[in-house]
């Protein structure tokens, strides 16, 4: 057995029967072993299995703070008037008190921020996973569909008629319009604005930009047909590609990635 596979094994025997913390931790690495064995259902449920121990980790922490400040301040306060000879005294334990309840308040900050990098990080591991499964699923229908399909290009071909017909206007897109369209558009390519939604949630701007990207339209036409101007569109494309991936990104690669579904 390599080490790899003991360290597994030790992993999983913690998660039976090991603390909260312990149990945290395994489903944390194993999570990341099944991440790099790219068995994407062992890691979508340790990762899941880690956000919900951590979650209870930090209620505890919550709950116990403040038990035990509670406790030491009534102490302190009763300590006070059972010793009113002892001022000065008294005194400095109160600032001793504040000053150790700040150094334990700064560290508990820390502590609190740490498990919340990771649980960010392990929901963002889990909405890579899924874009890249998005990705795959699309490729590979694309791969299914090599064919001709007369009736998705009568669609293609009615949808870009009225698009054109619009930039030729110099006219936006009616509100009246949008879901109409957007329901055409999103049938024509398999609901992929649907799916990007159940992965992070969209504005209806940003469910627009998609829309007319994944028609190939440019972002200066975007601008004009949704009411904006050609900053706001190449903005929502750099903030969408960073919502998705979490890292910056530019306005181009995420016309790549759409254009990839």
């Amino acid at each position: 057995m390599g080490i790899k596979d003991t360290a597994c094994y030790y992993y999983e025997q913690l998660m039976e029967c090991g603390t909260l913390y312990a149990r945290a931790d395994a489903a944390w690495n194993l999570a990341q072993y099944a991440i790099q064995e790219q068995n994407s259902e062992k890691a979508y449920n340790f990762l899941n299995q880690y956000i919900k121990d951590i979650e209870i980790v930090w209620e505890r922490n919550d709950t116990e703070t403040v038990r035990k400040l509670r406790a030491l301040y009534n102490y302190n306060i009763k300590e006070k008037e059972n010793q009113q000879l002892k001022i000065e005294n008294k005194q400095k334990q109160l600032h001793l008190f504040f000053a150790l309840g700040g150094i334990f308040v700064v560290l508990l900050g820390f502590y609190n921020y740490y498990l919340y990098s990771q649980k960010e990080q392990a929901k963002l591991n889990l909405q890579l996973m899924k874009l890249k499964q998005l990705k795959d699923d699309s490729e590979k229908r694309k791969a299914d569909n090599s064919g001709k399909n007369e009736d998705k290009e009568l669609l293609n071909t009615k949808i870009l008629q009225y698009i054109e017909k619009c930039i030729q206007q110099e006219a936006p897109i009616p509100t009246a319009e949008w879901e109409k369209l957007g329901t055409m558009i999103n049938n024509l390519h398999s609901g992929f604005v649907d799916k990007l939604s159940e992965i992070c949630k969209l504005n209806s701007f940003e469910k627009h930009v998609c829309l007319l990207l994944k028609m190939n339209i440019m972002p200066t036409h975007i601008a004009k047909l949704t009411n904006h101007s050609k900053e706001a569109v190449s903005a929502t494309r750099r903030r969408l590609y960073k919502k998705f991936f979490g890292q910056e990104g530019t306005p181009q690669q995420w016309d790549e990635f759409i254009n990839s579904l």
